[in-house]
């Protein structure tokens, strides 16, 4: 999470107590999260910070790999934000006839 701010705040040419002000929150299970939905970098589908990105966006779609409750409720929950993890659920279902 600090190496994600250091990252991204560089990137953007600005401090980290800025980037925090400006970016970041807390969602309810406490973990740090941007405070805006879908991502304040996401433009067009597209990533405009993509050599700066957080972890979590670097190690998709290999997370999408992992079976694990907690992995399927984060990807439940960040479906109508993340356009990785839309299509992603969007081919599986359409290949594999699920329901999401």
């Amino acid at each position: 999470e600090t190496e994600d701010i250091a990252r991204l705040s560089k990137a953007l040419g600005m401090k980290r107590s800025e980037f925090r002000a400006q970016y970041v929150g807390k969602n309810e299970d406490k973990d740090t999260v941007f405070n805006k939905r879908p991502c304040p970098f996401l433009k067009r589908n597209l990533c405009t910070q993509y050599e700066a990105r957080p972890d979590c966006c670097r190690e998709y779609p290999v997370s999408l790999a992992i079976d694990s409750m907690e992995k399927l409720d984060n990807l439940s929950a960040n479906y109508t934000v993340c356009p990785v993890i839309f299509h992603a659920l969007e081919r599986f279902r359409s290949e594999e006839g699920a329901t999401l």
